[in-house]
């Protein structure tokens, strides 16, 4: 039963003489001394030695007590489990030693104690029965257990009494808390176990979810992936044939609906993993220009949608190559673009990326920032102390209420790129976002090869799981003059490896096309591959993986793995087809690619580029606004400066095929300074933006300093029209 708190505290007298109980009541009854007359008061004081006028002063002469009598040790026992059973437990027991013949005070205490450990025991005798060390012996080191000599002095028994119940209460009330507290717990700890239990629910709950979401882009990477290759190869095949008019037409309508259809897949793929379990980054070799380029045309349908007009622009100083994560820079502006497009309309829209800083040991640290041209002219000068100092604090807090959907995801991804994030919602200029990242620099892996022209006479060995990819991988690789056979993977291809080489024509090249395998599988192959190479003293052939089940940081493993080239599907059939080109020049050139420069996608496109590239040195931003404008629209790479002055320098470290540069004067110096860069670079066409046709510019044409001149302001059909006349296509 559980106890209930009382004013006054119940105390048990236990021996088998009456006089000693009486005596005991007197003390500590204050009631018993109400209306005692003065004969007794002074039998009281000769007796018990006190002072009737001091004693209301002393410890415990206003404390009520509940006073029982026992006369046998186990009558005291039964009595003391009783009031524990009715809820008003003893605080203090005064046990005698000696009460025959039952029990003596020793054993009842110690049957007490069995059951309330925490009752105060004054032993009262007048005999030595027990002594100090046998007591000690009996019940062990307790602080509950003191004693009192027979006669008792009354001021040590109040003042015994008084101290051991006020003991006993906070003893008591402190087991009481500590109960509490323990339910407490108990309980706390019930709930968080039930919440564990749902969380692990939860959890298993989400990882079939994510497994069967995996699953599902597992299916679409190999039924659609994998027959959409096969679609958009055999149409390149077919329009390298005799095709009339209206089937060319309709060949190529086929042709880019299905590059269409392949970027909508790879976004929707690189969108998935952004949740995958793999979300660490991965450093590959990539060119910044071509990522920003695929994602402005990415995003080119929905812009125009909302009449908007996309330019990009990046500062003369940001390296071509560098190292770093490409998918994770990609996403970033996807979900950047996607909230500008969201929220504005009819107006044009810059991509900005200037070059911060770079430290010591290579790290560039660049600012990417997505705005309105109409800002980029307001606030030009702020903007580039913003991007000049890499100062955030610059920029305003939008808080919580300004965030756009997925904001935190881009949060994310930017840290991971190593960078912060920040955006602003101006009512008058609209949405603006700004970012930065971290990146290595790269320079050129191969700048002593020069590609071959053809694949003619390269012998292949294709191995993969999928007979479409089989089929149409042979049909391109003869197509292009090269040497193909096939195998499946479970078909003994080190067997043919060394057929081939004992009819000396061993293969160049191995490609590696494996279904739903983890890196793993394909690190086996190669060892198998080139460990029979080992044995039988063959030149290891270069060997390319082509994968559709691509998790970040694959590429890494790869390329210690010992491939040379690393493709992701989809594939395009010039990314193929220059791999194969690289490798083949440098099998000529007796290299080996290190696994740091394994060859993707994105270092084929950086290292053979099809595009012509453009330096432009203008300071006025609304001249520069058009020129880059329309540079966007006909794909034609264009880097920025403000100062001509640094031109030598950047065109040292860059190689260009056309500079335009602003000529304010057109005096003997801007011509003496434009013959300076035609005598260093006599194949870089130089065209001059001038005020109007004059002397100087004239006979800088004559001269050959000069190729083309264009009349300030530069209009888009001038600007096209020299494009066209200095680039045959």
């Amino acid at each position: 039963m559980t106890s209930i708190e009382h004013d006054s505290k119940r105390i048990l007298i236990v021996d088998d003489n009456e006089a000693i109980h009486e005596d005991i009541h007197n003390i500590l009854d204050c009631r018993r001394g109400k209306g005692k007359d003065s004969e007794t008061e002074k039998l009281e004081q000769e007796l018990f030695g006190t002072d009737s006028s001091s004693e209301t002063s002393k410890p415990g002469d206003s404390i009520e007590y509940v006073i029982d009598d026992a006369y046998q040790g186990a009558e005291a026992v039964s009595m003391v489990t009783q009031a524990a059973n009715e809820g008003f437990p003893y605080a203090l027991v005064f046990m005698d030693v000696r009460m025959p013949p039952g029990i003596d005070g020793i054993q009842a205490i110690t049957e007490i104690w069995e059951d309330h450990p925490q009752i105060e025991v004054v032993i009262c005798t007048a005999y030595s029965d027990y002594s100090w060390d046998q007591i000690v012996n009996q019940f062990g080191s307790t602080e509950h257990l003191f004693f009192m000599k027979k006669p008792f002095d009354s001021i040590a028994l109040k003042q015994t009494a008084y101290s051991l119940t006020r003991k006993w209460d906070a003893t008591t009330k402190n087991a009481r808390y500590v109960k509490k507290l323990e339910t407490e717990i108990q309980h706390r700890t019930h709930q968080l176990n039930e919440m564990s239990d749902h969380l692990k629910k939860m959890k298993k709950d989400n990882e079939k979810i994510t497994l069967a979401k995996n699953r599902f882009f597992d299916t679409i990477t190999s039924e659609l992936q994998t027959p959409l290759n096969g679609i958009l190869g055999i149409t390149d095949l077919l329009l390298d044939t005799e095709l009339n008019d209206e089937q060319r037409s309709f060949a190529e309508t086929i042709k880019i609906s299905g590059n269409s259809l392949l970027l909508t897949m790879n976004d929707i793929l690189d969108f998935s993993k952004l949740d995958g379990p793999c979300k660490e980054s991965e450093d590959i070799v990539f060119d910044l220009r071509t990522t920003l380029e695929s994602v402005l045309e990415l995003v080119s349908v929905a812009a125009i949608e909302n009449e908007l007009e996309l330019t990009c622009f990046v500062d003369c100083n940001v390296s071509e190559l560098l190292v770093g994560d490409p998918f994770k820079l990609r996403q970033v502006l996807l979900l950047s673009f996607t909230q500008i497009i969201k929220t504005e309309e009819s107006c044009e829209i810059v991509l900005s990326v200037s070059n911060t800083s770079k430290d010591s040991i290579g790290v560039n640290h660049l600012l990417f920032e997505i705005s309105k041209l109409e800002k980029m002219d307001s606030d030009y000068h702020s903007r580039k102390r913003i991007v000049n100092g890499l100062d955030f604090n610059l920029l305003p807090d939008i808080g919580e209420q300004g965030k756009f959907p997925r904001q935190e995801q881009v949060e994310e991804l930017v840290s991971r790129l190593g960078g912060r994030f920040r955006s602003e919602n101006n009512p008058d200029l609209g949405t603006t976002i700004w970012f930065t990242a971290q990146f290595g620099i790269s320079s050129p892996s191969f700048p002593s090869v020069v590609l071959s022209s053809t694949i003619i006479g390269m012998r292949c060995l294709i191995i993969s799981d999928y007979s479409i990819g089989r089929r149409v991988l042979s049909l391109h690789i003869e197509h292009w003059g090269g040497l193909c056979k096939v195998a499946s993977i479970k078909e003994n291809f080190v067997e043919k490896i060394n057929l081939a080489k004992e009819s000396n024509l061993p293969y160049d090249t191995v490609i590696i096309d494996l279904k739903n395998q983890p890196p793993e599988r394909y690190k086996n192959i190669a060892l198998e591959i080139t460990d029979n190479s080992k044995r039988h003293s063959i030149t290891p052939p270069r060997l390319i993986c082509l994968t559709a089940n691509a998790q970040r940081g694959d590429a890494q493993k790869i390329g210690q793995y010992g491939y040379s080239v690393y493709l992701t599907k989809p594939i395009k059939q010039s990314q193929l087809f220059k791999s194969l080109l690289l490798v083949k020049s440098l099998k000529d050139e007796n290299q080996f690619l290190d696994p740091s420069t394994l060859v993707t996608k994105h270092f084929v496109d950086e290292f053979t580029p099809d595009y012509y590239k453009v330096l432009v040195a203008e300071e006025n931003p609304n001249n520069l606004k058009s020129i880059i404008s329309c540079m966007t629209r006909l794909k034609v790479r264009c880097d920025v400066t403000g100062n001509r002055k640094d031109i030598p320098a950047v065109l040292k470290n860059s190689k260009y095929d056309l500079v335009l540069i602003d000529c304010k004067e057109c005096d003997d110096a801007d011509f003496d300074f434009l013959n300076g860069i035609k005598e260093e670079l006599p194949d870089l066409k130089v065209v001059i933006m001038v005020e109007a046709s004059d002397h100087i510019s004239s006979h800088a044409i004559k001269k050959g300093v000069v190729d083309n001149t264009l009349t300030k302001p530069v209009s888009s059909s001038a600007l096209i029209s020299m494009l066209q006349d200095n680039f045959s296509n």
